[in-house]
């Protein structure tokens, strides 16, 4: 566990370190993602994948330590923030067609998925914990971010996936005894 907390720190200082043009705030991100100047809309490109990145990484990195409640805290924010800055950029994406460039920022479906399932496993494994309303919500937020990429590959199976999987994290109570 101490490599971990070391790579974790590690990683953070290679976030702080990155030049603000690369770390934008939300209405930056949409600014530039909505700019018809081409560096402009790259800029804002590469600051949604390297933060994207960076918070997947991150709660990958936690997630096998989510028994620890300093590494579930940091995972559970680095997922609802990768989930967030996904579904923030998704209407731009959707109405710019020059970001639906292959490479460019059609993965969003893999890194939420990813978020949603780091989610629903917590809430399958222990579905009355503290927090677990905000677990539920943001598999909601993933979902709906799946659904409008419908047609994607990646975004149609992860969507039949966290369906499939919905009465095991449901809020409601399941109608069939907890074994089946």
């Amino acid at each position: 566990y101490s490599a971990i907390q070391e790579g974790d720190k590690l990683l953070t200082k290679w976030m702080d370190d990155l030049p603000n043009d690369l770390n934008l705030g939300e209405y930056d991100i949409a600014r530039s993602l909505g700019s018809p100047n081409v560096p402009v809309r790259r800029l804002g490109v590469q600051s949604v994948i390297i933060r994207t990145a960076y918070h997947h990484i991150r709660f990958t990195l936690h997630r096998p330590y989510a028994h620890i409640h300093n590494s579930l805290n940091i995972a559970v924010s680095a997922a609802g923030a990768l989930i967030a800055l996904v579904g923030q950029t998704r209407p731009d994406f959707i109405s710019n067609t020059a970001l639906a460039v292959p490479g460019h920022m059609n993965w969003g479906p893999f890194h939420v998925f990813s978020a949603a399932m780091f989610f629903s496993f917590q809430l399958i494994a222990h579905p009355d914990q503290p927090g677990a309303a905000l677990f539920r919500e943001n598999i909601k937020k993933v979902t709906i971010c799946l659904e409008q990429s419908r047609g994607m590959p990646v975004a149609d199976k992860a969507l039949a996936i966290l369906q499939a999987l919905a009465p095991l994290y449901s809020d409601e109570p399941a109608s069939e005894p907890p074994a089946e």
